[in-house]
């Protein structure tokens, strides 16, 4: 078994290290719905890895590889770069409100100069800082408190928002909330999935959307798949939802026709 999952590891790193030369890397994108009005508000780039040998590489196998081989800042570059570019054409569809949401890993935003190069790349194509949503996850607090707060703030400062990703799943979620200013929580979807069935999962839910109102934060809810699973978070009131419900991770292409025009 681990035989096979040091081949496995060494298949899968030997052919990412050309996969962004290649052109295998690409994005797809995932609505985010206001659930006051049920628009579509903006869009979660994803990174998709298509392999001629491997096929379909989900990002949870591949994302850990590139932060270990020192991948991860190209990769990460080529998110910012197709993410911002796709966003501000959008953005002249639709500018009421309209806003992509980027993962960043912890490796990148570890970047002292990671603000700067966001700041950069807003100019460069055009994109108001409004626009664009950072998400980061815990992790990424836990390894430099003082970056991390240093980043947080600069972002803010240009525009930018910063969400708060996987919110409850973590160490310490409440007292992160005290130290830092998000602009965004988003609501783990293992505590949505189970909203129906977990009285307990239904409870923190509340809790967490409550939280996030006191505090001025918008909330999103991820990974909504049913109609209870968005009554429920329309009864909290719960600012915006995501999810197979709302609609799948599709190709900038598909994504403008669907929800767009």
């Amino acid at each position: 078994q681990t035989q096979l999952n040091i081949e496995q590891r060494y298949h899968l790193e030997s052919n990412l290290v050309d996969a962004l030369k290649n052109g295998e890397l690409s994005l797809n994108y995932q609505p985010f719905f206001c659930l006051k009005n049920n628009k579509v508000i903006g869009a979660e780039a994803l990174l998709r890895w298509n392999n001629p040998i491997l096929g379909n590489v989900p990002p949870d196998q591949f994302i850990n590889l590139a932060e270990r081989n020192g991948q991860i800042n190209e990769i990460g570059n080529f998110v910012l770069h197709t993410a911002i570019a796709q966003a501000a054409k959008w953005f002249v569809i639709q500018p009421q409100n309209f806003r992509i949401a980027i993962n960043i890993s912890p490796v990148q935003f570890r970047n002292s100069s990671f603000a700067e190069h966001i700041e950069n790349l807003l100019s460069l194509y055009n994109l108001p800082a409004s626009a664009l949503e950072i998400e980061i996850t815990e992790g990424i607090l836990l390894q430099d408190e003082h970056v991390a707060q240093h980043t947080i703030k600069k972002l803010q400062q240009f525009g930018v928002r910063v969400s708060l990703d996987d919110f409850g799943t973590g160490y310490s979620s409440l007292s992160y909330l005290q130290k830092y200013s998000f602009n965004t929580l988003k609501i783990d979807r293992c505590f949505i999935t189970n909203i129906e069935k977990n009285e307990q999962d239904r409870e923190l839910s509340k809790a967490i959307i409550a939280i996030g109102k006191k505090l001025d934060m918008h909330v999103i809810a991820e990974g909504v798949e049913t109609q209870a699973q968005d009554d429920f978070i329309k009864s909290e009131e719960c600012d915006y939802g995501q999810g197979y419900l709302y609609g799948k991770p599709v190709t900038a292409g598909l994504f403008e026709k669907s929800y767009l025009s």
